[in-house]
């Protein structure tokens, strides 16, 4: 994305980079002076991509009243994507946990199951692939307050039921209120029988050490979702 300061606006190219489908894509941006965020422009919709397709997106500055008369000398964008398949409501209610596991279903998933529970505040939304060999979905705050550190791990289990391999944790995110984070985990080729995804939050089990890196034994699966990208040395201000 680039900034035109003689049309004040920001243009650039969405692209669908996953294996599925992304829904309701949306690109918001932040003005910033420094690392404070002076505006908030968008969101701008950008509609449903399929997987390698990409659409324009352009964000006029002074479509946004609040940013008259404005400086900034940065700005941040924020992408926004949903996987059709896995909607996850925008929902601000239900309290949120800190150092808290998301347990494991009572019984494994078949490969075809789908999975949707909530836990410590967090909603994970996941189906499995054949295809693609991997596992998909949307993990999104259902709270009104911020859930540090989210993380996603899936047990496979072999017939019996015992667990044959560990998938995951994803990389720790933390998730504002209503915001939703695009999982992806591959199977690397695993034979399984059953599957069992949780959701941990905080510094609960399983977690990494400190400063959000993903990664422990089992190494990081693949985020999408909301992003952020910060770009420094833009001015720009009032006509």
């Amino acid at each position: 994305m680039s900034y035109d300061p003689v049309r004040r606006s920001f243009s650039g190219i969405v692209e669908n980079t996953m294996a599925l489908t992304a829904c309701s894509v949306q690109i918001e941006l932040n003005l910033k002076q420094g690392t404070r965020t002076v505006v908030e422009l968008g969101p701008s919709p950008v509609g449903d991509l399929a997987p390698g397709a990409s659409a324009t997106t352009e964000l006029l500055v002074d479509d946004e009243p609040l940013a008259a008369g404005v400086a900034f000398d940065a700005y941040e964008i924020h992408p926004e994507v949903f996987d059709c398949n896995c909607p996850i409501p925008n929902s601000s209610s239900g309290e949120g946990g800190e150092g808290s596991e998301g347990g494991d279903i009572a019984q494994p998933l078949a490969p075809d199951q789908r999975y949707d529970q909530t836990r410590s505040g967090a909603r994970l939304v996941m189906v499995y692939s054949p295809s693609q060999d991997a596992f998909y979905g949307l993990v999104g705050n259902t709270t009104n307050q911020t859930l540090t550190r989210v993380r996603v791990e899936i047990h496979l289990t072999d017939q019996s039921g015992a667990i044959t391999a560990e998938l995951g944790p994803t990389t720790s995110t933390n998730l504002a209120p209503g915001k939703k984070l695009l999982i992806a985990l591959p199977a690397a080729g695993q034979t399984f029988a059953g599957w069992s995804p949780h959701v941990e939050v905080g510094s609960g089990e399983g977690g990494e050490g400190g400063g959000g890196e993903g990664g422990g034994e089992h190494g990081s699966g693949a985020g999408g979702g909301e992003g952020g990208e910060s770009h420094a040395g833009r001015e720009g201000g009032s006509g």
